[in-house]
């Protein structure tokens, strides 16, 4: 709904000849590109919908729902948490203790025959957007406090609030067809 003309639903790029078994990459911005000014950047960094304000960092993922139980909207925005210093707007943080990026590695992975499937249903499993822990923001906003962000990192593969990572499930691979059937379908 707000993103911009460079919105992509598809990224492609090349990669030296090879035989390629996998395929390994991070969800997010690294640490020295993501506390930087937004107004000095290119896009996508300049973006202010992938703004973390409080940290003056970006948000990796950012998903906005409605539904029944929250009509006003239930969010999920991955961002890094736990970054100091942040006294100040001028100071940007030299470390955060949740860098929230999680590592995706997509075991036997082959580039001419499967595509990235991002699995929003795997993503949600455990999870109730129809009701927000009192007292926090509405769904997660990556807070180590924020019960509602547990199974969603689960599902990412990341630690949270002393549980260690455990494996993920939103990014799987998958077929060329099985990918335009969930594009058409809106999945």
């Amino acid at each position: 709904m707000n993103g911009t003309p460079d919105t992509n639903d598809r990224i492609a790029g090349t990669v030296p000849e090879g035989r390629y078994i996998g395929l390994r990459f991070t969800l997010g911005v690294p640490f020295n590109k993501n506390h930087t000014d937004l107004t000095t950047q290119p896009p996508p960094l300049n973006l202010t919908a992938l703004a973390w304000v409080w940290n003056a960092g970006r948000k990796f993922a950012r998903l906005d729902f409605s539904s029944t139980g929250m009509p006003r909207g239930f969010a999920i925005h991955l961002g890094s948490t736990g970054c100091t210093p942040n006294a100040t707007k001028t100071a940007p943080p030299a470390h955060c203790s949740q860098p929230n990026r999680p590592e995706i590695e997509l075991s036997g992975f082959d580039p001419q025959t499967q595509v990235v499937i991002v699995d929003l249903a795997a993503l949600l499993k455990d999870s109730n957007i129809d009701t927000n822990q009192a007292g926090t923001a509405a769904g997660c906003m990556s807070s180590p406090d924020d019960g509602d962000c547990a199974p969603l990192f689960a599902n990412l593969g990341l630690p949270f609030a002393g549980s260690p990572a455990g494996k993920q499930s939103f990014f799987r691979a998958g077929s060329s067809s099985e990918s335009s059937r969930s594009s058409a379908a809106g999945n």
